[in-house]
């Protein structure tokens, strides 16, 4: 079994190989998924390729790839319909016995993925292949790891993204911010951070916006302002030359970006912090778990007691 800096570097060079392919579900669909099933340290022949199946009905249809069990793969040509493919996929499982009856269902057209855990029925959010690397564990069980070392690796995630979020809350007190005010910037940072990597919000426009500022930090804290207030700004209202710069970023309705707050202050290395936030995937990190730990780790002594009491 290989261990998960292995499989992040196979990801990469799954991601490089494939990133300008031309993507014939006919021509390149095995060739795909062989690569794939590699990144996870999976022997490609011990799955079923073209797996045959008949339906309640009695029609023959054929699964692209099946490693029984654990997941099943259906391909489609570059730009078609995932919607589609699920479907199919879906009508294919019905036909499969209880042994063979997978954990994880994924379909893909070679630049998005859509995974869907057929025992517990979440549906993750789509994503694109540069984002392969950064929702590896969610295909744990396909590389050989448990269901309970899932539970334990997310555990440390969320650990480890409530810990940067801690730094970045003492640095903003030590800077003046504090009360209310502090817990809502944070809460609308935070916001961004999910939004991004669940669908809200176009795939990496967060993190990209905060690359754009300066690398001291010095012009981020009106870089924010001015997203939160785009964030309170239904799309019709916007002002048109704003209109294509924020267009990644749609309307929040409701009242987290509505209240006026005082300007924060960034140095390099709080500027630093918010974008290693993004690094994480926020989609994977429960938002339940995460938020007793934040909660905890602004308290120093209970910061000190945190890794003891979650693991």
């Amino acid at each position: 079994m290989l261990d998960w800096i292995e499989i992040e570097a196979r990801a990469s060079e799954f991601q490089s190989r494939w990133r300008n392919c031309e993507g014939n579900e006919r021509q390149d669909g095995s060739t795909f998924i062989k690569d794939l099933m590699n990144v996870f340290g999976v022997d490609f022949r011990d799955g079923l390729l073209e797996h045959q199946i008949r339906d309640h009905e009695g029609r023959i249809g054929y699964i692209d790839y099946l490693l029984p069990g654990k997941i099943l793969i259906e391909m489609k040509s570059k730009g078609e319909s995932l919607i589609r493919a699920y479907n199919q996929a879906i009508d294919y499982t019905r036909s499969l016995s209880p042994e063979d009856y997978p954990e994880l269902l994924l379909v893909s057209n070679f630049t998005s993925f859509q995974l869907t855990n057929l025992r517990t029925g979440q549906k993750y959010n789509d994503f694109r292949l540069g984002g392969l690397k950064r929702r590896l564990r969610m295909f744990g069980i396909v590389a050989g790891y448990t269901s309970e070392t899932d539970f334990e690796t997310s555990i440390e995630v969320n650990i480890k993204a409530s810990e940067k979020m801690a730094v970045l809350h003492d640095a903003l007190k030590e800077e003046g911010y504090s009360g209310q005010d502090l817990e809502i910037y944070l809460v609308r940072l935070l916001f961004c951070l999910f939004a991004e990597d669940t669908g809200i919000f176009e795939q990496r426009s967060y993190e990209t916006y905060l690359r754009e500022s300066n690398e001291d930090g010095s012009d981020l804290s009106p870089r924010l302002m001015q997203l939160f207030d785009i964030l309170n700004t239904p799309e019709e209202n916007r002002i048109p030359a704003l209109q294509d710069r924020f267009r990644s970023f749609r309307y929040i309705n409701g009242h987290l970006f509505a209240d006026h707050l005082p300007s924060a202050h960034f140095d390099t290395s709080m500027r630093r912090i918010l974008i290693e936030c993004c690094n994480f995937d926020w989609s994977y990190i429960s938002p339940a778990i995460f938020g007793a730990m934040f909660q905890g780790v602004m308290d120093p002594e209970t910061r000190r007691e945190l890794g003891a009491h979650y693991t």
